[in-house]
């Protein structure tokens, strides 16, 4: 049996198996990504976890609108590979290869343009405000790979490879918990999160190395 047609082609009761099963599980391990995220932001500060929980709200929101337009063509594609329709859903596919993209420019320029107005609604505590603002500029400039994802994960689904789509989530998923100490915590040569971008002239004794040693000009000196 070709597994591309399986859904026109296997009994109700197995087919719904091969496919509820894995969705299931995507979701699943889907939702263990703010988790663990939550688990090592916590680690740095209780400010820090406000920050992002804050910023979760938009992030939900690219979410949203990037699953809500999959789900259209995802049932778009479908209907058109029911239908023995290959160049219409070929035509649906593509549709949604640039609508991506172009949804994801839209919110990389917000991330540019307006991550200090947003950070500001969000947050009226400045140190609160200024981690919101550097994570929601991360979040914003690089959601290409939300939507992307999300895409291609709709896509597989529509033509009945659901099992494709779990592996690349578990995938996914591992390399954000081996990533996320690393980058978070400074391991392995990476500038960490609690590193301080800015230092008190009070405190500060002139000799320069804090600027020497920092290989990304992450620490910016005051001025008197």
């Amino acid at each position: 049996m070709d597994p591309k047609n399986k859904l026109g082609a296997m009994p109700v009761r197995p087919l719904l198996y091969t496919m509820v099963v894995p969705l299931m599980l995507s979701l699943l391990i889907q939702s263990l990504y703010n988790i663990v995220d939550s688990i090592f932001v916590a680690r740095l500060s209780e400010t820090a976890l406000t920050a992002a929980s804050l910023v979760y709200a938009i992030q939900f929101l690219m979410i949203a609108i990037g699953v809500g337009t999959a789900v259209g063509l995802n049932a778009l594609l479908s209907r058109k590979l029911g239908q023995k329709k290959p160049e219409e859903a070929c035509r649906a596919a593509t549709t949604g290869l640039f609508l991506m993209p172009g949804t994801a420019l839209v919110f990389t320029l917000v991330g540019l343009l307006f991550s200090d107005q947003i950070a500001g609604a969000l947050a009226h505590d400045p140190e609160l405000g200024e981690l919101c603002r550097e994570y929601l500029s991360v979040n914003l400039v690089f959601c290409w790979g939300i939507f992307l994802q999300t895409y291609g994960q709709r896509l597989l689904q529509a033509v009945g490879d659901t099992v494709l789509s779990m592996i690349s989530l578990i995938i996914g998923t591992v390399v954000n918990i081996i990533l996320d100490p690393i980058m978070i915590f400074g391991m392995l040569g990476c500038i960490s999160a609690d590193v301080p971008r800015k230092i008190d002239e009070a405190h500060c004794l002139h000799c320069g190395n804090c600027l020497r040693i920092c290989p990304v000009k992450a620490v910016e000196k005051l001025s008197v």
